[in-house]
């Protein structure tokens, strides 16, 4: 008897918002992974990662970055980093689809080449990303 009530109760209140639902969005993703020297495949212990809110690939296929990071963490001794999503709640429409957000990934490290990671993330996601680099190491004899 309850249940009945309960299905009533939500159709009713699916009718009455017009066809809107809260739902948790994403504002910020959410990443772990690690970091290792591209030559010796060691962990890079003093990477620091940032995640930057981007825009959408241009023609030459560059992404420009937001001028701060949303969040920047260090690698820990083992080149493992994570860094926690972020999200609010808002109103749904049904009906409407989710749209996806560019992101980036910068890896940095004293003595290597800074690395991107492009993501495209889901405002309707809540899964963390999972992203391996390697990191090439300067070369101190390039540009002389």
């Amino acid at each position: 008897m309850f249940r009945g009530v309960r299905i009533v109760l939500a159709a009713s209140l699916f009718a009455a918002a017009g066809g809107c639902m809260p739902y948790y969005y994403t504002t910020q993703p959410g990443g772990r992974g690690s970091v290792i020297d591209a030559q010796t495949s060691l962990p890079v212990s003093n990477a620091e990662i940032s995640l930057y809110a981007a825009s959408w690939p241009d023609e030459a296929g560059k992404t420009k970055l937001s001028p701060t990071p949303a969040v920047t963490v260090k690698a820990d001794q083992y080149g493992r980093y994570q860094f926690e999503s972020k999200g609010k709640w808002g109103i749904f429409i049904v009906g409407t689809d989710f749209f996806t957000a560019p992101w980036a990934v910068v890896f940095t490290a004293p003595g290597y080449k800074p690395v991107q990671v492009d993501i495209y993330e889901s405002v309707a996601a809540s899964n963390s990303n999972v992203v391996y680099v390697a990191m090439p190491r300067v070369n101190p004899f390039e540009n002389r």
